[in-house]
């Protein structure tokens, strides 16, 4: 009951129309750069994106599609880690959905707890990694019982993970500050934890993008412009 609850709090998004560049008067190549500029792509050296670019928004806000046509425009090995588990037939035809958004080459990886040992495996300086999404992973750590400062401690052992290694990395997360103040502690205690993981994730984040009814707002860019 408590995991179905958190669940239904941190929303998948199984079915979202895919993000298109701008159309204008405009041939195809300026179509083209007109669209990577939006989803925060850089022309300029070889991992083609963000060390850490970091993607957020509520349920159904489009985000995940975002993450998936950010990772797609970069023409790299993609590994996709997912953290959702297949508790029952409702999560499977989600996760089903998602898999079918995805291009079928990619690797996928289920994980929703020791996302760092996956990282570990991970060798290739190319590679390009989208974890989707933070508040499953902490939903998860709840479950296992692990109290606060044992989750923030996973957090930062992912992000320094993250920084070592010669990848680049997208992450998906729920923004579910902006609703009521839930009725009971349990929920309580997810929405701070996922907010405060949010806050740690944005602040070591080369760039931060919020998506709302499907459009992407950038509202922290560390890079150099190439344009």
């Amino acid at each position: 009951m408590v995991q179905g609850f958190l669940l239904v709090v941190t929303g998948m998004n199984p079915a979202l129309p895919n993000i298109t560049p701008c159309r204008g008067d405009v041939g195809e190549g300026n179509r083209r750069k007109d669209g990577d500029r939006k989803l925060g792509i850089r022309k300029k050296g070889k991992s083609g994106v963000k060390k850490i670019t970091f993607v957020l928004g509520g349920a159904r806000s489009g985000k995940s599609s975002y993450a998936v046509e950010l990772a797609k425009r970069l023409n790299k090995e993609v590994t996709f880690i997912a953290t959702a588990s297949r508790t029952d037939k409702e999560m499977q035809e989600r996760i089903k959905k998602h898999r079918l958004s995805r291009p079928g080459h990619w690797k996928v990886i289920e994980e929703g707890k020791n996302i760092s040992a996956v990282l570990s495996e991970l060798n290739n300086k190319d590679e390009v990694i989208l974890i989707d999404c933070l508040g499953l992973f902490i939903s998860n750590l709840m479950m296992d019982n692990l109290d606060d400062n044992e989750v923030e401690d996973r957090l930062k052992e992912l992000i320094e993970n993250i920084k070592r290694r010669a990848l680049s990395a997208i992450l998906v997360s729920n923004e579910v500050g902006s609703g009521i103040v839930p009725d009971n502690a349990l929920a309580r205690r997810f929405r701070d934890l996922l907010g405060l993981s949010n806050q740690m994730l944005a602040k070591s984040a080369d760039k931060v993008v919020l998506v709302q009814s499907g459009i992407p707002v950038t509202i922290k860019d560390n890079t150099e412009s190439t344009e």
